[in-house]
């Protein structure tokens, strides 16, 4: 019934059937209010194990306390990341998702792009 995806994907699971009652949870790995954790005091996230979401920089390291300070201080100014990044979803990374949500008829490939292009714009001229 639901299933999870990042800006690349995941709502795909092999052979496995999605029923017709769905629910698609878009999520980013640099989303601080998403994976903020208070044992991230004393132990790591999984998410900053390897392999990492695009999101997530490779120079990131934990360290007890002051990863759990850093998230801290991320959760107030997530919304202000570029559409893609924190808290601040891109409305691209959502098409994906409302397809398989809604399987819309008559939309060709060409309609999508479009939608695609539509949003990437917005994202872009949404001044971040």
């Amino acid at each position: 019934v639901i299933r999870f995806m990042n800006q690349e994907g995941g709502l795909e699971r092999g052979d496995a059937e999605w029923g017709p009652f769905r629910i698609a949870v878009l999520h980013y790995a640099s989303d601080p209010m998403t994976f903020f954790s208070a044992s991230t005091l004393y132990r790591q996230p999984a998410w900053l194990a390897e392999p990492r979401a695009p999101d997530v920089s490779s120079a990131l390291r934990w360290y007890p306390v002051v990863t759990m300070l850093q998230l801290s201080a991320d959760m107030f100014v997530a919304n202000s990341a570029p559409p893609g990044f924190g808290h601040n979803f891109a409305g691209v990374h959502h098409v994906r998702a409302w397809l398989a949500l809604m399987e819309p008829k008559g939309w060709s490939p060409a309609d999508i792009q479009r939608l695609n292009d539509l949003l990437s714009q917005r994202d872009r001229d949404s001044g971040h």
